[in-house]
């Protein structure tokens, strides 16, 4: 599969809302219908997105269920250290 920059920055915004979601913490539940509705992403977008970070081990499933397969979600210390590493460049 072929990754593009439109994909990277949908995966960068999420897990951008998701540090904030969660105060900044890894391994917090975030429910993902609200991260969902926050940023304004269809549930099977965001499914195959939520996938790839999983897989970069940067999200973790908490638990399933909901319309989007996935009830919550967390950061896990990969992910954050990546939220932080994009705050850094972005200069927020």
């Amino acid at each position: 599969m072929l990754i593009g920059s439109d994909f990277n920055r949908r995966c960068e915004k999420i897990l951008m809302t998701a540090g904030r979601e969660s105060g900044f913490e890894a391994e917090k539940k975030i429910p993902v219908e609200a991260l969902a509705e926050t940023l304004k992403m269809d549930r099977v977008e965001i499914r195959n997105l939520f996938q790839y970070m999983i897989d970069l081990q940067f999200i973790k499933a908490e638990s399933i269920g909901g319309p989007s397969l996935y009830g919550h979600i967390s950061l896990t210390k990969k992910g954050l250290l990546k939220v932080k590493s994009l705050m850094n460049s972005s200069g927020k």
